[in-house]
């Protein structure tokens, strides 16, 4: 399937305004309670586990279902409420280490499985959806129930919801499927017992397994021989998937999951895309399938990777948006260079053609003023650097964790105004700019990396580091 990137010419006019959506959305928190599930699944702490499933499961269709077919009214989560109060949270995937384990289900009340720290976000703090997103990232969840003053539920923020809320047409366009799928993904032959597939998701906490078959010549495959590891690491064809999804479905019809091999109940035939296709592309795909994921395969069907509703989300950072408004701004510069040439030879257009221009410049500022005010009101602290490594913006959190006022730190060495150690060695750290400015590759930290600040104050940190690059690839910081 062929990508579906607009060309240069088309990108000033449609790029320029969903960007402006997209940042305006993230940026000024306009109306974040559109991103909230409404209608969650609501249940009672003494309910069934057997009778939540069943819920969790409805509208299913029958095993062995193609992938082609719609999936409505499935949930993937339940949570537990007591007087519109929520105290805790039954997913998909505490089904699937349940299985794990072996643990019969039959009997089981939700009060005795359910996860009861559950985090939660008042509703007057629900500022925009980067609040949202930061939490869950920081958390490692997929569902942020939203409360009232009084701890009553309102809503729950989940990927979906966040995706769906915000339609971020412009970063989906000019971004690739490679750009954000997972290349690791477990892997099991069609013999596979349904039992050994949710014991692979528990140990490593995935949310799907990838049924696949040796290409032709490449010999057979065996559960001993496939991990969690690159695709590309073994020539496998992929042939059908077992998500968390169907775990809950087989507990709910109550059957014996070693009876069962994969090949027999796995969702087929599979709607692969491949790495070089748009974002765009794949976000249609998978609300026309009512899927939240797609396997990725290479043009000769080797698998490649798995592309999950997280990944979209993983492109609404400041870095890739301050990236996007680069891109727009490259693009907006060549197309008034063609068209400064076209004006040479069309007098009679010039009128026009500068009015056209100026409205570009416009909406072009318009875009990089949103883009600092998401980068200003985020509470990460965030540095740009130019391809040499020195410094050319600082946000106000980094200037309080640096101690170094923007206008001082523009045009220094990074490594002058961030200064990381080792808290126990006291030895420095390599600096992960550094890494990328000489692999092209994200880097992050090694734990126990500490912040000297310019006054002395010390402060442990979480810290990674991505390339921007231009429309041609190459880096510019």
């Amino acid at each position: 399937m062929g990508s579906s990137d607009s060309s240069p010419s088309e990108l000033p006019r449609t790029a320029r305004s969903d960007a402006v959506e997209i940042v305006s959305a993230c940026s000024s928190g306009m109306n974040p309670a559109s991103a909230l599930d409404r209608q969650p699944l609501l249940i009672e702490p003494g309910t069934l586990l057997s009778s939540v499933l069943q819920q969790m499961s409805q509208a299913k269709g029958s095993l062995g279902e193609t992938q082609d077919s719609p999936t409505r009214g499935r949930v993937s989560y339940a949570l537990v409420v007591s007087e519109g109060r929520p105290l805790g949270i039954v997913t998909e995937r505490d089904v699937v280490r349940l299985t794990a384990r072996g643990l019969a289900i039959q009997g089981l009340r939700v009060e005795d499985v359910m996860t009861r720290q559950l985090i939660t976000l008042p509703e007057h703090q629900l500022e925009d959806c980067l609040t949202v997103l930061s939490l869950l990232r920081q958390h490692r969840i997929r569902h942020l129930p939203i409360v009232d003053r009084d701890g009553l539920l309102v809503g729950v923020a989940t990927p979906a919801s966040i995706r769906q809320a915000l339609q971020p047409t412009v970063l989906l366009k000019l971004r690739q499927i490679s750009e954000v799928m997972t290349a690791q993904v477990v892997t099991a032959p069609g013999d596979s017992p349904i039992i050994e597939l949710a014991q692979r998701m528990a140990e490593h906490r995935v949310s799907c397994v990838v049924i696949v078959e040796p290409l032709p010549g490449s010999g057979s495959l065996s559960s001993e021989t496939l991990a969690e590891a690159p695709c590309r690491a073994s020539p496998q064809h992929p042939i059908g998937i077992v998500t968390e999804r169907d775990i809950v479905q087989f507990q709910a019809l109550d059957l014996d999951l070693h009876a069962f091999e994969a090949q027999a109940v796995m969702s087929c035939p599979l709607r692969c895309l491949q790495p070089n296709d748009s974002l765009w592309a794949a976000q249609q795909i998978m609300q026309q399938l009512h899927v939240r994921r797609l396997v990725i395969a290479e043009a000769d069907g080797r698998l490649a990777g798995i592309l999950t509703q997280t990944g979209f989300l993983s492109l609404l950072n400041p870095v890739e948006m301050c990236n996007t408004v680069e891109v727009l701004q490259q693009q907006v510069t060549q197309l008034t260079d063609e068209r400064v040439e076209l004006l040479q030879r069309h007098n009679q257009r010039l009128t026009r053609e500068m009015a056209e221009r100026r409205s570009i410049e416009q909406q072009l500022f318009r875009e990089k003023e949103l883009a600092q005010v998401t980068l200003q009101s985020i509470g990460d602290a965030v540095i740009t650097t130019d391809e040499r490594g020195c410094v050319t913006y600082l946000n106000p959190i980094a200037e309080a964790l640096t101690g170094w006022p923007c206008g001082e730190a523009v045009s220094r060495p990074l490594s002058e105004i961030f200064v990381i150690l080792h808290e126990t060695t006291r030895e420095n750290v390599e600096n992960p700019v550094e890494r990328v400015l000489s692999s092209g590759q994200i880097s992050g930290l090694a734990n126990h990396t500490v912040l000297i600040a310019r006054n002395g104050v010390e402060y442990g940190i979480d810290d990674s580091a991505a390339p921007l690059r231009n429309r041609n690839g190459d880096m510019m910081g």
